[in-house]
């Protein structure tokens, strides 16, 4: 239980700032399945490397918030990605920790993205894209829980036990969206 793979990134997530960083334990090997996700999730956004996502993902993952009745296929999820990132093109992730939990259940600990509003005009979904402002956005972090099947990621589930501001939304009103007013659909 609880395999460790090192800090990423070179640079200070928000729970290790002043802190000890994390590394791997004494006497432990890291987990195949940790490097898969660490390698081929959270490394791969900053590489913006989608092809290394979906090579090894399952052709029916689904991305969805802890605790949602239903997801978001990948394919989805990852549009709305490329359109942040449009929006926001030097948005960087950082995490803690990316750690086997049980068989097949990796968590990355305290992922978070922060980026500056000087690309395209965002929106997403319904919601009208706002005029790049300039404004310099960190999400608010998350876990998140990745379930491995046949060697790929098949779930990919959010926990945003820091508050609701991750994702697309949570960009989207840290740069003055309203999401209290769903517009009507012409």
């Amino acid at each position: 239980m609880g395999n460790v793979v090192a800090k990423q990134n070179g640079g200070d997530s928000p729970s290790s700032v002043g802190k000890k960083k994390f590394s791997k334990p004494k006497g432990r090997e890291e987990s195949k399945n940790a490097k898969l996700v660490e390698e081929n999730w959270c490394k791969a956004m900053n590489r913006r490397d989608y092809n290394a996502i979906r090579r090894l993902s399952t052709s029916d993952s689904i991305c969805m918030y802890k605790g949602a009745e239903s997801g978001m296929p990948l394919s989805g999820f990852l549009n709305e990605v490329l359109n942040l990132l449009d929006s926001f093109p030097d948005n960087k992730m950082k995490w803690d920790s990316v750690q086997e939990v049980a068989p097949g259940v990796v968590v990355v600990k305290n992922f978070v993205g922060r980026g500056t509003h000087t690309g395209k005009p965002f929106g997403f979904g319904p919601f009208p894209k706002i005029p790049a402002t300039y404004k310099v956005v960190e999400e608010d972090p998350c876990h998140l829980t990745i379930k491995i099947k046949n060697g790929k990621m098949s779930r990919f589930i959010i926990d945003t036990y820091c508050g609701d501001l991750v994702g697309p939304p949570g960009y989207y009103q840290k740069i003055g969206g309203n999401m209290a007013v769903v517009p009507a659909q012409q």
